[in-house]
């Protein structure tokens, strides 16, 4: 949905619960719609939203390029920018929001490193895959299964609808480095609180179960690694 559409249902909306027409004339809703519309721009939005991130030291891939796996993982491990694709928190994306986000992290990305950085770093990313030694996602070995028998044994009165994102950091040596949790929820962005019950709870799990995750491997090594899991209970 457009901004504009997205501001036209609200008013109608309005039309419909409040008897608006009857007080204001459709040439005054046009003036309001246009006004409103204005702070709905897609394009500032991803803006602004990019200029947020890179102010606390948080770059993104430019998903808006054509890439390979190896190339962002590069990138995200000696680099530090991330490969995430856009999420604006909402259930709502106006036109040319992410196309914009992406467009202020690429050019953020060429202040830094140079206007060649990306082709560069995409030669090398293809030497790479060609010799072998690309990026390799990170394996759970069967954890993600182990996670869900302990939970169907050990807590079957909890509430199956319930669930929980588990994010484990393991380290290239195989050990869980740390880990947090989040609501299963669409747009939960922040983990929930270390001290709460349900994550000394799953802490508890984690603590009573073998985890023989394989990390991830770039430049034929192992390297740090992010597992993601699902618990629901």
């Amino acid at each position: 949905m457009t901004a504009t559409g997205y501001v036209l249902s609200i008013l109608l909306l309005l039309v419909c619960f409040t008897g608006v027409l009857g007080q204001t004339s459709i040439k005054q809703i046009e003036v309001e719609l246009k006004d409103v519309a204005v702070k709905f721009d897609g394009c500032e939005i991803g803006r602004e939203h990019a200029d947020r991130l890179i102010s606390s030291r948080t770059i993104s891939f430019p998903m808006n390029i054509e890439s390979t796996l190896t190339l962002r993982k590069l990138l995200e491990i000696e680099c530090g920018v991330m490969d995430d694709i856009y999420d604006s928190g909402t259930c709502l994306q106006y036109e040319g929001e992410a196309e914009c986000f992406y467009k202020a992290m690429q050019a953020e990305i060429e202040k830094r490193w140079g206007k060649d950085f990306l082709t560069s770093q995409q030669r090398i990313a293809n030497r790479l895959d060609k010799e072998g030694k690309g990026y390799i996602e990170p394996q759970g070995n069967g954890l993600q299964a182990l996670l869900s028998a302990y939970l169907s044994q050990y807590a079957p009165g909890r509430d199956p609808q319930r669930a929980y994102s588990i994010v484990l950091k393991i380290s290239p040596d195989k050990r869980v480095l740390d880990f947090e949790v989040f609501h299963g929820g669409l747009f939960v962005a922040q983990p929930i609180e270390r001290n709460s019950k349900d994550y000394t709870f799953i802490k508890g799990v984690l603590n009573s179960i073998q985890i023989d995750c394989e990390p991830a491997r770039l430049r034929g090594k192992p390297v740090e690694s992010l597992i993601n899991l699902r618990a629901c209970f």
